[in-house]
This record gives structure tokens, sequence and C-alpha cells, in this order.
């Protein structure tokens, strides 16, 4: 309703991303749904430790950094061990890199930007570093309202 679209063109849109559940999903609640043996639900969730060995999936998160034209954090803690996975094995061309960082500390997302910018090439260079936008005053919908035309190429 916000972005003034129908709910059959936004599920449309959901459809054809690629999304990659590196800590698993909840599979059995539907969205909505106030009734849920969340026990069983949680089945399929995994740990850190879990996950760290499932090497297709970091391979996978990794090739999708590595293929991405931007990338988008919403609502992620930057912990170190998540950046890890995200890592790529090389260096890949520096991207522009918008994210949240609600409340977090100008210090703390001036550290943050610099591991971002290890992502590409060379290792530490001032055009990575400044395609970092970091936003610790934005939630995710205003992410996307202050930058609504970077995210959508100008249109």
């Amino acid at each position: 309703m916000t972005y003034g679209i129908r709910a059959e063109e936004a599920e449309s849109i959901v459809a054809n991303l690629k999304i990659i559940h590196t800590y698993g999903l909840i599979r059995q609640v539907s969205f909505g749904f106030d009734k849920a043996d969340y026990f069983h639900a949680a089945d399929d969730i995994k740990t850190y430790t879990e996950q760290i060995a499932a090497v297709d999936v970091i391979e996978q998160l990794r090739a999708e950094v590595e293929r991405a034209d931007a990338i988008v954090f919403l609502g992620f803690a930057f912990h170190s061990q998540n950046l890890l996975m995200l890592k790529p094995s090389k260096p890949t061309k520096p991207k522009f890199v918008y994210g949240t960082a609600y409340k977090m500390s100008g210090a703390d997302v001036e550290v943050v930007s610099e591991q971002l910018a290890t992502f590409f090439q060379p290792v530490i260079n001032s055009e990575a570093r400044a395609r970092i936008k970091l936003e610790n005053n934005l939630t995710s919908a205003g992410l996307f309202d202050h930058y609504a035309k970077s995210l959508t190429g100008g249109d």
C-alpha cells in the first residue's frame, strides 16, 4: 500500500527475487497466521555453527555478492561471523552498498564500512569506501525513501 501497488504485483516482484535463507526457514507458518506450533516450526532453523558447515550455501552467498550490481542490508547486525560468510573469496569490483545500521554509533558504522570495503578491489580504497552508504538514523522504509533514485537507477 505504501508504494501504491496491488498485493498481487508485490507478490510477483518477491517471487522473482533470489532469497537465500542462510540460517534456515520456518516453512509451516503462513504469513499473518497466529496459531502455530512454533517449537516444531523452528526445526529447520540452523545455528551459526551448523550453517558454517554448509559450504554450498556459503558459496551461493558469496557468488551472489560477486554477481550483484548493488548490495542492500536491511536489519542486518553486521556481526563478524555473518560478514565472513558473505565476503567473496577474492576481492570483487567496487559496487554500491546501502544499509540500515539503525542506532549504531558513528564509530561502529565506520568500522563496519571498512570491513565491507575489504570485499572490493583494491582491498581498501577510497572509491570502494565512498560507495558504502550505511545509515544509522534510517529504518528500512526510510532507507528506501532516502535512496529511491539510487536504488531504482534514477527512475
